[in-house]
Formats: structure tokens, sequence, C-alpha cells
């Protein structure tokens, strides 16, 4: 047990907070998972030196710009971003993105999954923010099937659209100085080809290709992070390809794809001031299902804003995701305490020590009834 890595902080940190006088984690199960908790809350809260710090600033040059030195900030986070990512692949310590004061969002497009390594910090609340995007790649079309002018003969099948990639997903550790937004899609499913026509006598039309399935939105892990807008949502599907034209009869029609659906959210010791919004993707017609919603881990956080759980739309809708909560908290500012619910069949859990939070549902929604609502669920 004392030689495992501890999830979400790398081997060379860890080594750092034993030097900062954490003690090595012990060998018996339970005080294992007291001491992973432990460590994760210190690893947020120890600072990380200067020397492994990339400072991004309005009057920053990403081209002099140097890791290290405040006075040679970087003048975008996506900049900084790629540097320390490229950093840690050579040594794989821990690094700190240091967000100066911005009227705006300084912003990172992540090509890949986020760096774990990377640690964020910035000037406070308000003063620094960030927006992370992540968008899978869409799937290709299917090809059009072959026409055929012979008599007696099939055209060509059409080829089915390949399915969207799942967007990146982010685990990110922060010291809750910077609000940081969100938002993963996944890439949409490729149409189906069009099945060949046939012009010979006798002759029958291909069929059309099938809808390629959305791709999923990315896994979140949020720990110790103030959040502007969270907004997880999944691929919508290729629609499916016509079937071609026969003189004896016309191909099929193929079939639509699936939504993309969400995968999990986890968020620990965070506040929430923006809306956090996840939405399975649309399936195409005919046949298919829209994607279900993300399910959502939250503990020891503060809601000021609504959670919106949406099954994605199609033939048949997806499902809800289902909802896990420990220790939060949902003060009334403005009106809005309420986790908002709308789809169907989902599962939610309120452990003991949840707090002063609505469970509304909106239009065509239904609230939990009280067998839904399981307290005490284990996390």
């Amino acid at each position: 047990m004392s030689d495992q890595p501890i999830a979400g902080i790398s081997v060379a940190r860890l080594e750092e907070l034993y030097a900062l006088g954490m003690p090595r984690p012990p060998r018996s199960a339970e005080a294992a998972i007291a001491f992973d908790l432990a460590a994760r809350a210190m690893a947020a809260a120890a600072p990380i030196s200067i020397s492994r710090t990339a400072f991004v600033d309005l009057s920053g040059d990403d081209e002099t710009a140097a890791i290290g030195n405040p006075a040679l900030p970087y003048l975008t986070a996506q900049a900084a971003y790629g540097a320390l990512a490229a950093a840690n692949v050579i040594d794989a310590y821990q690094y700190a993105l240091h967000l100066g004061v911005n009227s705006g969002s300084w912003s990172i497009d992540l090509s890949a999954d986020w760096n774990t390594a990377i640690f964020v910090t910035g000037k406070g609340d308000r003063l620094s923010k960030l927006l992370i995007t992540g968008i899978g790649a869409n799937g290709a079309n299917g090809a059009n099937g072959t026409d055929t002018a012979l008599d007696n003969e099939y055209a060509g099948a059409a080829g089915s659209g390949l399915p969207g990639s799942a967007s990146p997903s982010v685990n990110l550790f922060s010291d809750k100085t910077v609000e940081i937004s969100v938002t993963l899609t996944g890439g949409n499913g490729g149409n189906g080809g069009a099945g060949g026509n046939a012009t010979g006598e006798n002759s029958y039309g291909g069929n059309g290709g099938d809808g390629g399935q959305g791709g999923a939105s990315g896994v979140l892990s949020l720990t110790n992070a103030i959040l502007g807008e969270i907004r997880l949502t999944g691929g919508d599907a290729g629609y499916s390809g016509a079937g071609g034209a026969g003189t004896q009869a016309n191909g099929n029609d193929g079939y639509g794809g699936n939504g993309g659906s969400g995968q999990l959210a986890t968020i620990e010791n965070c506040i929430q001031n923006g809306v956090f919004v996840a939405n399975g993707g649309v399936g195409s017609y005919p046949a298919s299902f829209g994607g279900n919603s993300t399910n959502i881990r939250a503990r020891n956080s503060v809601f000021y804003n609504a959670v919106t759980l949406e099954a994605g739309d199609g033939p048949s809708y997806g499902l809800y995701g289902d909802i896990f909560l420990d220790g939060c908290y949902a003060p009334n500012l403005s009106g809005m305490r309420d986790i908002w619910l709308s789809g169907s069949a989902y599962q939610f859990y309120a452990c003991e020590n949840f707090h002063d939070m609505s469970i509304d549902g909106t239009t065509g929604g239904e609230s939990p009834s009280s067998n839904r609502v399981i307290p005490g669920y284990p996390f």
C-alpha cells in the first residue's frame, strides 16, 4: 500500500509533499482511504515552487516567456499550458499555471485529456477566469453505393457513418483563486451513404448506410475549484442514408445512429457559481436512442445555481444520469437552489449531510418520489 501512487497526484509531487512533512501512507485499508483524501487536500493547498510555475499576463509574450520567471509571462493560457505539458513529459513533476487579472476569460482548447500534473491558480475569484474547451472529432460520412445499369443486378450498398470521438476529459485541481468554466462536447456521428441506383431491367437499388453514433462527453473531475459554467454534451448521431432506386425494388434506408452519452462528473470541495448543464446527444431517425445524461457525484460543495440534466432527444429518449450528493449545500440566493431534472428514468441519492436544496422537475420532467431519494448512499 505504501508504494502505491495516489490518483491524480504524480509520484514526483508526492515526494515533494513527503518532504514538506506529509506522512507516508499507512498499510491498513481504512487508514489508506483516509490518507488518500488527506493527500489530495494537501496537494491542492501546498504551494508549487516558482521554478515550475508558468505565469500568464496581458502584458506577456508567448515568444519570450519562460517557465519559472514571473518577469517573463505568457500572453495566452494556451501557450503556457502547452509549455507546462511539454515540461511534465520530461521530468514528471507537478507544475502550476498562474493566471493574471483579466476582465474576460483566459482560454485553453484541449486536443487531448487535461494534464493532471498541472495545477491551476490565479489572482482571486472573479479576477482570474479560465474557460477550458474540449470537442471530439466528428465521424466521417459513409461512402455512397455504386450504381449499376445491368439487368437483374443489385446496386452497391452504402457505407455507414463512423462514430464521433469522445471529447477530451478534464481532471483538474485548483485552490479557489480562479473561476473555471468547462465545455466538453462529443463529436457528431457521420452520416450514412446513399445506396446505389439500379437502372437495368429487374434490378435492385442498394441499401443506405447507417448513421454513426455520437461521441461521449469526456469525464470531468474538479477538486477545490470555483466553477463558472459547466456544459457537458454528447455528440449528435449521424443521419441514415437513403436506399437507392431500382427498377424491381428500391433499397432500404439505413438506420439512424444513437446520440452520444455523458460519462461521470465528480465535483469535490467546489463552489458552483454558474449553471451546470449535462445533455445527451440527439439520436437520428429511424430506430435509435438519444444519449444518456452525465452522472454527477458532488461532495462537500456549495451550489449557487441550477443543475440541469437532460436526456438526448430522438426516436426514443435517452436516460437521466444519476446524482449523488454528500455534504452539499445550496443557499437560497436569488431564488436559485434547485436541482432541475428533465427526461426519463433516473435515481437521486441525497446523503445524510445534504442541506437546504429543493429537488424540482421541469416541464416534461418529474420530481423524485420518496422511493427515489435514498439517504445514506455510500460514495
